[in-house]
């Protein structure tokens, strides 16, 4: 499974989805025509890894949303919030596919995982400024991300994705907000 992973994450690494100009200018969001770069990447995750479904940790949905993420950087340009929410919102119905789960629980787990790649992103690019709560409600208002799944990243102290704290303070009021 390990290994059906990384290659997987090799793929993903590739460009696959990077948008093409005319997406990028277009901004089709999910429910707009598809995308048949998607579509492919879809598909290769059904082959490489199988049904979304049938995975019970994070691990695909981490491998997912940081290789959605890292798609909008070039080089070391600075990450732009409009073009990774505009990303997000492109790929939508992909990081809803490896985020679902007939089963509560492991569907929170899932999107939590998707919580941590952000907060690992925004790590990893020193922490830009208002980054991180821009993503968090960009991945809520596209349904990405539901609301209880905010509160297991909040409580959850053994994950070892870090900047944990950093983390906690940039993005207090957005899930004080979910948690009224």
């Amino acid at each position: 499974a390990q290994a059906a992973l990384e290659s997987l994450e090799r793929y993903l690494s590739s460009g696959v989805l990077v948008p093409s100009a005319a997406m990028a200018e277009g901004a089709a969001e999910e429910g707009d025509e598809a995308d048949p770069e998607l579509e492919g990447v879809s598909k290769a995750i059904d082959e490489q890894v199988g049904p979304p479904e049938n995975e019970s940790g994070d691990a695909l949905a981490r491998v997912v949303m940081r290789c959605v993420l890292h798609a909008t950087c070039e080089g070391n340009d600075p990450p732009s919030a409009t073009k990774i929410c505009k990303q997000i919102e492109r790929c939508a119905k992909l990081l809803k596919k490896v985020t679902q789960s007939s089963a509560a629980p492991k569907r929170l787990v899932k999107q939590a995982g998707c919580l941590y790649e952000v907060q690992a992103f925004c790590h990893a690019k020193a922490w830009p400024a208002g980054l991180m709560k821009k993503l968090f409600y960009n991945l809520y208002e596209t349904d990405v991300v539901f609301e209880d799944a905010y509160g297991v990243w909040r409580e959850d102290v053994n994950d070892a994705t870090p900047g944990k704290d950093k983390a906690l303070f940039q993005v207090r009021a957005h899930t004080r907000l979910l948690s009224r």
